[in-house]
């Protein structure tokens, strides 16, 4: 029995676009099913309506331009003291040097969750549980300098 090695990153990398486009693809189509329809409820000559279906093929038969911003996946393996970033689908990553998150975002985020957090009673305990750990770890970052700074000065 010969072993392969499986690269996860890359599979679910694929499947998420995959699903993405498939999502994107699958509203497109019940958006121009919805249209056909509506052409066949208002339109009650057959002749008529033929023409504007054809009409409506034509109109919408032509290629969609793909996004080109890439997706980035970031990850840090090391807890935290260094971050590399990688593109959707990709295996090779590059390390990031320059800091992703200013300290006026960081504090700006901090504000954001203990407000939600005030209002704790309009969220489930899995949304809490998770603001509260961010703020623990936001907190833990800004507040002590021997940390690693993942923050801008």
């Amino acid at each position: 029995m010969s072993t392969e090695s499986v690269n996860y990153q890359i599979l679910s990398g694929k499947l998420i676009t995959e699903n993405s486009e498939l999502k994107d693809q699958l509203s497109h189509a019940l958006q121009e099913l919805e249209s056909v329809y509506h052409m066949v409820e208002t339109q009650p000559n057959n002749m008529e309506l033929g023409k504007i279906i054809r009409q409506f093929y034509w109109d919408n038969t032509e290629e969609v331009e793909e996004p080109t911003e890439p997706v980035f996946i970031y990850e840090s393996p090391d807890e935290g003291k260094t971050l590399y970033r990688r593109q959707m689908g990709e295996s090779a990553r590059e390390r990031l040097d320059e800091p992703p998150v200013s300290r006026e975002r960081a504090y700006a985020r901090l504000d954001y969750l203990k407000s939600e957090l005030a209002h704790r009673d309009y969220h489930d305990g899995w949304t809490i549980k998770g603001m509260e750990e961010e703020v623990e770890w936001i907190e833990s970052q800004l507040g002590d300098n021997t940390q690693l700074e993942l923050f801008e000065e």
